[in-house]
C-alpha cells in the first residue's frame, strides 16, 4: 500500500464484527473488482475491527463503495452493519505480514513522535539501579519454590484462559461466493397461504436464504419488473393482478440456483409442469401461477437490485454448507 497518499482505489471499513477475518472481507469485496491488497485488524480483544481494501482500479472501488456501505456482516448477536468510506493508504507496519488475521493492538505513533517523550520519561522513572536489580534477583532465587498441585492448576488456568472453558467465539466464515436468484411469490400464492410450502422446498434443496420481505408493490415497480411484456395485450391485467395484494420477495443463494430454482417452480404453464414442482402441484391456471423466478444470472442481479436495498441483504455463514457441498480441493 502507498504511504499516506489519498487514492481512488482504497476503501476503509469500520465496525467489523470479531468473526470477520481478512479472507472474509476480501471475499465479500472481490465481486466488485480485482483486489490488490486487503487486511483486517482489531484494536483490542473482542473489539470491533477495521480494515482496508485496495482495488486494482478506481472503478472497482467505486462499485464496492456503493454496494458495501451499510451491509451487515457477522452472525447472530455478533452481526454488525459496516461502514465503508474512501481512505488514505496506510503504511505496511499497520499489518505485520506474518499475522494478518489475528487480534492485535495497533499503534501508529513512533517512539520519537507525539507521545514518545511521555513514555520515555515513564521508562526513566521506573529504571532501577543495576545493584538493586541484582539484590532483588538474589532474594527471588533464595525464596523456596512451593510447587504442588495448587500451583499447577493455577498456571494451567492462566495459560488456558477462555479456550479451556470453550466459550470463545467460533471463526465464522462466509464460504465461497455462490450464485443468487430472485424468487417472488405472487398475490395468489400469498393469499392461499403457500409461502411456507415454497420456502420449505428451497431450504430442503440446500439453498441459503439471503433476503426475505412481504410488501405491497407500487404500480410503477410492477411495470418496471415486467417491462419486457409491456407490448403484450395482457399487460394491463397482469399489472392489476400483481398490485391486488402483497407479494413475498426472496433472494436465494447456492450453486446453479437460477436454473435449479426454475426447475423447482416448474413450467410457466401449470398444465406443462411436472408433478413434484411447485406449479405442477399447487396451481392450474397460467394467470394464477403462484410465483416468479429469475430466468438468468444477469436478470437475477437486475431484479435483486430492483426489489432490495443493500441493507436488506444479509451476509451470513450457513453451518449446513459442509453437508450440502463437497469441500473443494
Amino acid at each position: 500500500m502507498a504511504d499516506g497518499k489519498l487514492t481512488d482505489n482504497q476503501l476503509y471499513c469500520s465496525n467489523l464484527p470479531w468473526s470477520v477475518k481478512t479472507a472474509d472481507l476480501k471475499r465479500a469485496f472481490a465481486e466488485h473488482g480485482e483486489i490488490s491488497d486487503c487486511f483486517v485488524a482489531f484494536r483490542g480483544r473482542r473489539s470491533r475491527g477495521f480494515g482496508f481494501v485496495l482495488f486494482a482500479d478506481s472503478e472497482g472501488a467505486e462499485k464496492a463503495l456503493a454496494a458495501m456501505d451499510g451491509v451487515s456482516m457477522g452472525e447472530g448477536d455478533g452481526q454488525r452493519t459496516i461502514s465503508v468510506v474512501r481512505a488514505r493508504a496506510r503504511e505496511k507496519e499497520w499489518v505485520p505480514p506474518e499475522n494478518k488475521d489475528g487480534p492485535r493492538k495497533t499503534n501508529t505513533r513512533a517512539n520519537g513522535g507525539k507521545g514518545g517523550k511521555g513514555r520515555a520519561r515513564k521508562d526513566k522513572k521506573n529504571e532501577k539501579p543495576a545493584e538493586a536489580e541484582k539484590a532483588e534477583q538474589g532474594v527471588e532465587a533464595a525464596k523456596p519454590k512451593t510447587g504442588g498441585q495448587g500451583t499447577g492448576k493455577a498456571e494451567g488456568k492462566k495459560k488456558s484462559g477462555k479456550k479451556a472453558s470453550g466459550r470463545g467465539k467460533p471463526n465464522q466464515k462466509l464460504g465461497p461466493k455462490r450464485e443468487r436468484t430472485y424468487i417472488m411469490i405472487k398475490p395468489d400464492g400469498v393469499q392461499r397461504g403457500l409461502c411456507g410450502n415454497i420456502v420449505k422446498r428451497f431450504e430442503a434443496k440446500g439453498f441459503k436464504m439471503v433476503a426475505l420481505k412481504l410488501c405491497a408493490p407500487p404500480k410503477e415497480l410492477i411495470e418496471k419488473h415486467y417491462d419486457d411484456l409491456k407490448t403484450k395485450k395482457f399487460f394491463p391485467s397482469l399489472v392489476e393482478y400483481m398490485c391486488s395484494g402483497p407479494v413475498c420477495c426472496m433472494v436465494w443463494e447456492g450453486d446453479n440456483v437460477v436454473a435449479t430454482g426454475r426447475k423447482l417452480l416448474g413450467a410457466t404453464m401449470p398444465k406443462d409442469s411436472n408433478p413434484g414442482t411447485i406449479r405442477g402441484d399447487l396451481c392450474t391456471d397460467v394467470g394464477r401461477n403462484i410465483c416468479h423466478g429469475s430466468d438468468s444470472v444477469e436478470s437475477a442481479e437486475h431484479e435483486i437490485k430492483m426489489w432490495f436495498k443493500r441493507e436488506e441483504m444479509s451476509m451470513w455463514a450457513a453451518t449446513q454448507s459442509a453437508w450440502v457441498y463437497e469441500p473443494s480441493e
